[in-house]
């Protein structure tokens, strides 16, 4: 078995998105990186109970072989925003639109943790055309007072088993393997 990560390469246009970035104007690159950045992420910037989403492309990846699981991650927390403590808990959902596929909401912590969603039955061909929606909800009390989302991480984590390799293999040999539907 192998395993690829698969990363934000942009917003997807189709949609509107509605998350805040905490600098810059891109944010995908807010959240892409191997090693958590907690110092940039999205945000929930509106003081309202409503869902707030943003969609993304990731990274294509080629047929590397057969995929055993595709999980996908994001690093969030909530931050109390406010003079006292609203008695909610803010949560974050992960969604695949491509099959339409809705995480459950998941209820955060005030420390950075991942929260994560399994993509069913999936294919490269599943994995390469889908867009991947990470949604926040923050809890107001009042208008003073509300928990924020906030993500510094959104991945998508693929274990596959590799194709065999025909480099070095004698022909007739690999001409075995290709009729056999091995490779």
């Amino acid at each position: 078995m192998a395993i690829i990560t698969l990363r934000p390469t942009g917003l997807n246009g189709g949609y509107t998105n509605q998350l805040t970035g905490s600098s810059g104007t891109t944010r995908y690159d807010l959240i892409d990186e191997d090693t958590p950045d907690d110092s940039d992420y999205v945000y929930s910037a509106a003081n309202t109970s409503s869902v707030l989403s943003d969609f993304y492309d990731f990274d294509d990846s080629s047929n590397l072989g057969t995929i055993n699981s595709a999980t996908l991650y994001a690093r969030c927390r909530y931050v109390n925003i406010g003079a006292g403590d609203p008695g909610y808990i803010a949560a974050v959902a992960l969604a695949f639109l491509n099959p339409t596929h809705t995480g459950s909401w998941q209820n955060l912590t005030t420390s950075w943790a991942l929260y994560s969603a399994a993509l069913s039955s999936p294919t490269w061909a599943i994995i390469n055309s889908t867009i991947y929606q990470l949604s926040t909800q923050n809890y107001a009390a009042n208008s003073k007072n509300y928990e924020q989302v906030q993500c510094s991480q959104l991945y998508l984590v693929v274990d596959y088993t590799p194709k065999p390799s025909t480099v070095g293999v004698k022909k007739s040999t690999a001409e075995a393997l290709r009729s056999a539907g091995c490779i």
